[in-house]
């Protein structure tokens, strides 16, 4: 089985230096209400190294939301964990939270 972290399976997790590498974030909160419906976290519309420096001005915390299509794990994330009230409404007070696509890099 591969390896879990958490309760969620991780081996579709990629080094985040592959994952965030000089590419601009899409407008992510608008595809993930596409792809997951309501409710939907805020995600920073900037690129990874605005968003950085956005947290690091407002002294907030960086989540990073790498997005995989066709991963039932991710699907699973997304809908279990992301979604929930409680996840959303901590990341939206203590964090800046940017989403990237690996299909996009």
């Amino acid at each position: 089985a591969p390896p879990m972290v958490g309760g969620v399976y991780t081996s579709f997790l990629l080094p985040l230096s592959q994952a965030v590498a000089g590419v601009a974030s899409e407008d992510f909160t608008a595809f993930f209400q596409r792809s997951y419906g309501d409710p939907v976290p805020v995600f920073h519309p900037g690129s990874f190294s605005e968003t950085c420096r956005a947290a690091r001005e407002q002294k907030r915390l960086l989540a990073i939301w790498i997005h995989r299509s066709g991963s039932a794990e991710v699907d699973n994330a997304a809908n279990a964990v992301i979604k929930a009230d409680d996840v959303r409404q901590a990341l939206g007070e203590h964090f800046l939270l940017w989403g990237g696509h690996v299909d996009r890099f």
